[in-house]
């Protein structure tokens, strides 16, 4: 009878010696990671006040802002390695400005449109999302134009 009582002594023992009380002394030290953790600044309302707050747990939380550009892709300027336009260029800059120089930056982009099967709408100082100037409404994926705009634009 004695042995169940000792080993249950045991167990319990055991369990309790593996627990670490918390050390309240060192809250305020940040836990040291050795990954970079990332975030989108996609808000999770539609106010400033939701967008303020999401970039502020990016900085505080973070070390990288993955911004995801779906509204159409500059594909004439991309081919011919000219600047971005003015609007494009502004809403990149929404973003850079707003995070701090020593957490990273992933920008991307989409080749094909919300449709998910054809090439991605055009882009410019005009408005997202326009449809295709020609030729570009003809050309597939694997055109060799697009190929060379899609890695212009990304890289």
């Amino acid at each position: 009878m004695k042995t169940p009582i000792i080993f249950s002594f045991f167990i319990i023992l055991l369990v309790f010696s593996g627990c670490k009380k918390k050390d309240h002394h060192n809250e305020s030290q940040p836990e040291i990671r050795h990954f970079l953790m990332g975030f989108t600044p996609f808000p999770y309302e539609i106010s400033q006040q939701a967008v303020d707050n999401t970039y502020q747990n990016i900085i505080r939380d973070g070390d990288m802002v993955l911004a995801h550009f779906d509204n159409g892709i500059l594909w004439n300027e991309a081919l011919n390695d000219l600047p971005f336009p003015g609007n494009v260029q502004y809403e990149i800059n929404q973003i850079v400005t707003r995070i701090p120089p020593d957490h990273k930056i992933f920008l991307t982009t989409t080749p094909n449109h919300t449709d998910r099967e054809t090439l991605a709408h055009y882009w410019n100082d005009n408005r997202t999302q326009q449809n295709l100037p020609s030729p570009w409404n003809t050309y597939s994926f694997n055109h060799p134009d697009v190929i060379t705009a899609y890695i212009n634009v990304s890289g």
